[in-house]
């Protein structure tokens, strides 16, 4: 059976990597010799909608995760896992047709599932974990195994030494990993995306440096596997600078969009008056505090969050949209008003929004375009694009009383993702010196399939193979159709 291995950059794009080419050799080779392209992501470009995106080879209107946070309860933030993924997973489908698999770091991958090898969990992990359990002990052992750690807070040189550690722990799990058994193997490398976040304005060279590290670790692995083995090293979504975030629930209270309980009505006199998030966040950096509120547990944060304006406020009989969640989704209200005129009068609003004299929208993408599934009735109705994803709305109800602010985490959050990742591959099934077409993060899992001759399985997928970067036609194992689109039938129950 064929090998494949598949890593990870995490927030990787040839916006960034190109300049950098010369100081990256395993990459520059591996796209030199082989073929290359743009990896479209979904909407919005974060971590749990793509992973679980690719994960699938779905859109998430099929899933059901569209954000950090489960959308369809509009006043709680309560976070996703894999139990939120509704749909067979790459691993799973690998598995049942006797193919040997290693998953290591993956987000949205927790609890982990049973596979055929081998899964340790990545980033929304609630604790550290293993399939089959006793892996992880193996893991502590054998090179300290560990979660990464919390740096928000932190200075940025301290956060720098302790993600590079945590790097160097995932590199030998990784080395130590790729010595057992396994036919697919596949690792993402984090350090790029948490110094994005962190550096992208401030310090360039501290970005470069990450990518020649994470440079040297695909160097180790690709000198770790057969000669044979087909390589791909992807994106999830790609990275670039924040300017700037926006509070849209602000502009919709302005536009008389969202309106207050009678209680919520004092909470946003007070709201108003510096009673926010970001003044108190500034406070608890000015008393040196930001490293407790960071390390504060999920359900305190929630305590006193809910102590503050926020969605419990809303009289939803009286609100027309909200925005909450990563990017700046937006919600219609589906109990106030015809659906229609009100979307038409919000895109309309929207169309408006300006920032010392300039237009911030660049697109407003609908529900439609996005999403079709079973779950697309739960997410976002609009999406909408400022300045080039360059301004970031406010993931929650909003960080002051401003429309246009900077990040809550001033200095500390400098970068953001986009909407395009990378696509580079090398190995005896694929094209060598061509660059292919843009496609699909979810195009990559039914090439995945293809080149184990399973392109048969997931028949409700939305992804199509990837043609012009194969060199020829794969031959196909026979899949019972009526089995397959059983099993898919089955997950697009709305039970």
């Amino acid at each position: 059976m064929r090998k494949v291995l598949v890593i990870c950059i995490d927030g990787a794009t040839f916006d960034l990597l190109d300049p950098l080419l010369d100081k990256l050799p395993t990459i520059q080779k591996l796209k030199t010799v082989g073929c290359y392209g743009n990896l479209f992501s979904v909407y919005p470009p974060i971590t749990p909608p793509a992973w679980a995106s690719f994960i699938t080879g779905k859109n998430p209107g099929k899933h059901g995760v569209f954000d950090f946070i489960d959308v369809k309860n509009r006043e709680k933030t309560d976070v996703v896992d894999a139990s939120h993924i509704d749909s067979e997973s790459l691993w799973s489908i690998l598995s049942r047709n006797g193919v040997k698999v290693g998953v290591l770091n993956i987000p949205l991958t927790y609890p982990p599932e049973k596979v055929n090898g081998f899964l340790v969990p990545g980033l929304l992990s609630r604790t550290i974990s293993s399939y089959p359990p006793s892996l992880m002990d193996e893991l502590k052992e054998k090179v300290g195994y560990a979660m990464t750690p919390v740096v928000m807070g932190m200075s940025k040189d301290e956060a720098y030494d302790i993600l590079e550690k945590d790097h160097a722990v995932k590199e030998k799990a990784a080395l130590y990993l790729l010595r057992k058994d396994w036919d697919f193997f596949m690792v993402e490398l984090t350090l790029t995306d948490y110094i994005g976040h962190r550096y992208f304005a401030s310090s360039p060279a501290t970005l470069e440096k990450a990518f020649i590290r994470v440079d040297e670790t695909i160097g180790k692995l690709v000198s770790s596997v057969p000669s044979d083995t087909d390589i791909i090293v992807m994106s999830d979504h790609g990275f670039g600078k924040c300017e700037k975030n926006v509070n849209l629930n602000n502009y919709f209270i302005s536009k008389k969009f969202i309106k207050f309980k009678p209680w919520g009505r004092i909470k946003y006199f007070l709201f108003k008056r510096n009673l926010n998030p970001m003044k108190l966040y500034s406070l608890a950096k000015k008393a040196g505090l930001q490293k407790i509120v960071n390390k504060m547990p999920g359900k305190r944060k929630k305590y006193w969050a809910n102590k503050l304006l926020g969605y419990r406020d809303i009289d939803w009989k009286q609100t027309i949209c909200y925005t909450k969640g990563s990017f700046g989704p937006i919600y219609i209200n589906k109990d106030c008003g015809d659906h229609e005129e009100n979307k038409k009068k919000i895109i309309s609003a929207l169309r408006e929004l300006e920032f010392n004299g300039e237009k911030l929208v660049d697109s407003i993408v609908t529900k439609e375009e996005m999403y079709h599934g079973k779950y697309a009735r739960d997410g976002p109705d609009l999406f909408v694009v400022l300045k080039g994803m360059s301004y970031l709305p406010y993931s929650q109800f909003a960080s002051n009383n401003q429309l246009v602010t900077e990040s809550v985490y001033t200095n500390e959050w400098e970068g953001t993702h986009r909407m395009t990742g990378i696509f580079i591959a090398n190995g005896p099934d694929f094209r060598k010196k061509k660059n292919i077409s843009e496609y699909k993060l979810v195009d990559l899992t039914k090439t995945i399939l293809n080149l184990f001759g399973l392109s048969g399985e997931g028949t409700d997928m939305d992804g199509t193979v990837m043609e012009d970067a194969l060199i020829s036609k794969i031959p196909q194992k026979e899949v019972n159709p009526e089995k397959s689109k059983l099993k898919d039938a089955i997950g697009d129950l709305d039970l």
